[in-house]
């Protein structure tokens, strides 16, 4: 059953973000497990091959000035959580987000202010703490019912617009690459439904029309870069078209069904990081 849920802050303190927050939103997804599941969290932590959830870094956050998110007390803002395993998003429900805002305060890496006023100084490195004002269910959905959604429509669309809200990114010969190509957008959907879903959708079809059949139609789109430390990504945000050209309408349907699957699964790598975050209009 795939779920999405939504985790709302609010400031505690004053201080700065300049950095990315996608690393710390998954230390305190795993922090969380450790309280009320370690074995289960543990399990997470080792997946190697498909991850069984997706993260989003901070959002609702103000303009960045001179490369920078200023944090004043009471400022609000939320992440986003979803989980692919039917067994996971019953556990996100009954025991991650389970006593959630009585759990204490959530840390997250940024200076904070130790004066006030116009000469404060920040401490170089230390975290930021937020309230956890609500969590609270976004969207679910069960794959049997996903499927009929899609599959089974007598006309399938030709055509589908997708929001990248955080950097997407994809792995590329010995790089990434910073642009969602058509069938990369389709492998990395079909990978995570096969994976999770009961109904697995034809691989090596689908991909192969999706190479040679599903272009891009327009789009709108700028990198950004999500830099942690001396890590850094490069990832694009923005609005993409795709349209089917000349494609059998099963394998269109099941197109559908993956473009409104990334509303859960994400488009691209490091999806547990905050990266990836997609929606279909």
């Amino acid at each position: 059953m795939p779920l999405s849920i939504i985790v709302q802050l609010e400031a505690a303190q004053a201080g700065r973000l300049e950095q990315f927050t996608g690393r710390g939103v998954h230390g305190f997804w795993f922090k969380r497990w450790k309280d009320v599941d370690p074995a289960l969290g543990d399990a997470l932590h080792t997946e190697s091959d498909v991850q069984s959830f997706t993260l989003s870094p901070l959002m609702g956050l103000p303009r960045p000035e001179r490369g920078a998110v200023r944090i004043t007390p009471g400022l609000a803002a939320h992440f986003r959580v979803t989980a692919l395993a039917d067994g996971l998003a019953e556990a996100v429900k009954s025991k991650w987000m389970a006593g959630l805002a009585e759990s204490g305060p959530v840390a997250l890496p940024g200076p904070t202010e130790t004066g006030a006023g116009p000469g404060s100084r920040s401490a170089p490195t230390g975290e930021l703490t937020w309230r956890v004002i609500r969590a609270e269910v976004e969207a679910e959905t069960g794959y049997e019912a996903l499927s009929k959604s899609h599959l089974m429509a007598s006309v399938p669309p030709r055509q589908w617009t997708l929001d990248f809200v955080t950097p997407t990114t994809f792995h590329g010969a010995g790089s990434h690459l910073p642009f969602p190509l058509p069938d990369s957008l389709a492998g990395s959907w079909l990978r995570r439904w096969n994976a999770f879903a009961p109904i697995a959708l034809p691989k090596d079809d689908l991909l192969e029309w999706a190479r040679a059949k599903l272009v891009v139609s327009s789009y709108h789109l700028r990198t950004l870069p999500a830099r942690e430390g001396e890590r850094l990504r490069v990832g694009c945000v923005g609005r993409l078209g795709l349209r089917a050209l000349e494609m059998p309408p099963y394998l269109r349907a099941a197109l559908d069904l993956l473009a409104h699957y990334a509303f859960y699964c994400g488009s691209g790598s490091h999806t547990g990081q905050g990266l990836v975050q997609t929606r279909v209009k």
